[in-house]
């Protein structure tokens, strides 16, 4: 449970702006790679604790994410096992999809494919759910993530308290 959600929207906004910089971004290193990983998967990661703990917005929950998504080739894949992207699934069969922001945040978390890549020059992700493996491998651009972290960064909690004496305890009201 988070107590105060202002620190978590703190650390995803930098997130996002660091996130932002990357687009600049020529020369591409090892540790570029695992920097921007690790990034996507903080954001996402917090994003997801403060979708669960209700400290943002309800409607962001339901936010649509605009992604593309590429059908599986493989029938059987195994965990513990390197895939190349290209192999295993067809690149050559788009399809564009708007799945809402908390599913999009528990593939990233929950991702069995997660790699950093180039698609018309710009940098991209392409992740891949281990409950979806089977199915697609989706890619976002960077600018979509960016454009989702900053909205839950900025997202206020839109929930009035009011103390109930008689019990002595808050209660929500809608």
């Amino acid at each position: 449970m988070i107590n105060e959600p202002a620190y978590w929207k703190r650390d995803i906004a930098r997130i996002a702006a660091e996130l932002q910089r990357c687009t600049a971004q020529r020369v591409w290193r090892e540790g570029s790679y695992a920097k921007f990983e690790k990034l996507l998967m903080l954001g996402f990661y917090s994003t997801r604790k403060l979708i669960e703990s209700e400290w943002v917005d309800r409607r962001l929950r339901k936010e649509p994410v605009q992604t593309t998504a590429f059908p599986c080739r493989k029938l059987r894949m195994y965990r513990g096992t390197y895939y190349h992207v290209d192999e295993a699934y067809d690149l050559s069969r788009p399809s564009l999809r708007t799945p809402p922001l908390e599913f999009v945040c528990n593939q990233v978390v929950h991702s069995f494919i997660f790699t950093p890549a180039f698609a018309r020059k710009r940098l991209t992700a392409l992740y891949c759910c281990s409950y979806e493996k089977c199915a697609h491998v989706f890619r976002f651009e960077l600018a979509e993530l960016v454009r989702v972290l900053h909205k839950a960064s900025q997202s206020r909690h839109h929930l009035l308290l009011r103390f109930a004496t008689d019990v002595n305890r808050y209660e929500e009201l809608e």
